[in-house]
């Protein structure tokens, strides 16, 4: 059957909805500066996918997948921040008519629909199809693996079985996370294996082939989990960090205030609990499982080891969504549209607000201030060195910049001690850059023989520049 038949009279609606979601993904892809990760994404990946695979394993804590597709897109179409983005955006894109055949399944073609237009209007779910890093794809995996399972409950397959494999290594070949996908998946297919006998033992042989195609990763995988917690950032979770992490799940645009941010999601939050009571299908309690069980996985391992981060369990925006649209039309007809536009609108602000609103960290601005202003005999201090990364994309040719301690992937740091005697010695001024107000005490530490003169702020990059003190 034609896709445009199987659609029916709903191909329209289907194609507008698909060109929005698109349009928001791509739209200004490029404008903003690449932050901190990003630059790293391009650091890992300009040297090509040898170096790539060496840096992976020992200056990072990320699987390659997603790297190497970005290393693709950058090899053939140059590495401008657009491009960089460009795989996310079209991650983005590709999970939107795949939700409509996920979303139908569970309901009808009205509620693939509307689940199709919330993914397309998630502010949360766009602003990660516009960033170099690889959340968009392991949702895109996570979904398309789903929907496989779906499938092969009632139609057993060996390529579609072989695919779903596939599929599972390339969820832990994109993100270490996605294991607690898998585990949920593993649930589900528990709940659901009376559909069909055999099911169970077809899903084993496939894990056990997804565990085949990973073991040429797995020891990295290993060396990458047992060091997963020195220098981490992530604090442990607490029940406030829940809460803001279920928020940015809807909307991600905070919005002032507790009572206005519970509004904005409550809705959403309340079909997720009532849909259950209305439809008791197994289908429902699956999607249930789907949404809660990564969350509470990461939550709890998180008492031992940092790993709690929202944008690591996005793709439970596909449960959400398919219970939010499934719940609106449950509704007697006459209010069902009317819950599905609620439901949209409630969504559209914060997305408009992301092409209205500069997010990322602004090194591009940093880079040309340097650029134009610092002298030759002055010297450029980033606390801490990994932060250069920044400045290593937008002024590769930049020198006299000192990487305090720790160094990018492309150039060594420099111990603070021996920092502190050059400048002192030598330098007539210093450029300070720092992330959110933390400069390291350097203001304070070179206050003797230096004065700050002025600063530059923008999204989270600060520059200070320190002139040395007049000789009395």
């Amino acid at each position: 059957m034609k896709f445009r038949e199987w659609l029916g009279s709903r191909w329209p609606l289907f194609s507008a909805i698909l060109l929005v979601g698109a349009f928001v993904r791509l739209k200004g892809l490029g404008a903003e500066s690449l932050w901190l990760d990003e630059a790293w994404t391009w650091g890992l990946v300009r040297d090509g996918a040898a170096t790539l695979l060496d840096r992976l394993a020992h200056h990072d804590a990320h699987p390659p997948l997603y790297f190497l597709i970005v290393r693709i897109f950058t090899s053939l179409f140059g590495a401008s921040e657009a491009v960089l983005r460009l795989p996310s955006a079209l991650a983005g894109i590709a999970a939107l008519p795949l939700l409509y055949r996920f979303a139908s399944r569970i309901g009808d073609k009205e509620t693939g629909l509307l689940a199709m237009l919330l993914l397309a209007i998630s502010p949360f779910h766009v602003f990660f199809s516009q960033e170099s890093r690889s959340y968009a794809l392991l949702l895109l995996l996570c979904l398309a693996s789903l929907d496989l399972l779906f499938g092969l409950r009632t139609a057993p397959s060996r390529g579609r079985w072989a695919g779903f494999a596939a599929l599972t290594a390339g969820i832990m070949l994109t993100h270490y996370m996605g294991a607690f996908f898998i585990l949920s998946e593993a649930a589900v297919a528990a709940l659901l294996f009376r559909d069909r006998p055999g099911f169970l033992r077809e899903l084993a042989l496939s894990l056990a082939g997804s565990l085949v195609l990973y073991l040429p990763w797995l020891p990295t995988a290993l060396t990458h989990m047992a060091g997963i917690d020195r220098g981490f950032w992530i604090p442990k979770p607490t029940w406030p960090i829940l809460g803001v992490a279920l928020y940015n799940l809807v909307s991600h645009v905070y919005h002032p205030g507790v009572p206005r941010a519970a509004l904005a999601v409550l809705p959403f939050y309340l079909l997720l609990i009532l849909v259950p009571l209305r439809d008791r299908r197994r289908e429902t309690l699956a999607l249930l499982l789907l949404f809660a069980l990564p969350i509470a996985g990461e939550f709890l391992v998180s008492m031992r080891r940092p790993v709690f981060y929202t944008r690591t369990f996005l793709h439970v925006l596909i449960p959400l969504w398919t219970l939010a649209a499934r719940g609106a039309f449950l509704l007697p007809r006459r209010y069902a549209w009317a819950a599905a536009v609620f439901l949209s609108v409630g969504l559209a602000p914060s997305t408009l607000f992301l092409h209205r609103t500069a997010e990322k960290e602004d090194f591009r601005g940093a880079a040309a201030l340097l650029e134009s202003t610092s002298a030759p005999d002055e010297r450029i201090v980033v606390q801490e060195g990994f932060v250069a990364m920044g400045l290593d994309y937008y002024s590769p040719r930049l020198d006299r910049v000192l990487r305090v301690d720790s160094g990018t992937l492309l150039s060594p740091g420099t111990p603070r001690a021996d920092i502190e005697r050059e400048i002192r010695g030598s330098a007539a001024g210093v450029w300070l850059v720092f992330r959110y107000g933390q400069d390291g005490g350097w203001p304070a530490a070179l206050a003797s023989d230096f004065e700050r003169q002025g600063a530059w702020k923008s999204a989270g990059i600060e520059v200070h520049y320190l002139r040395r003190r007049a000789v009395k």
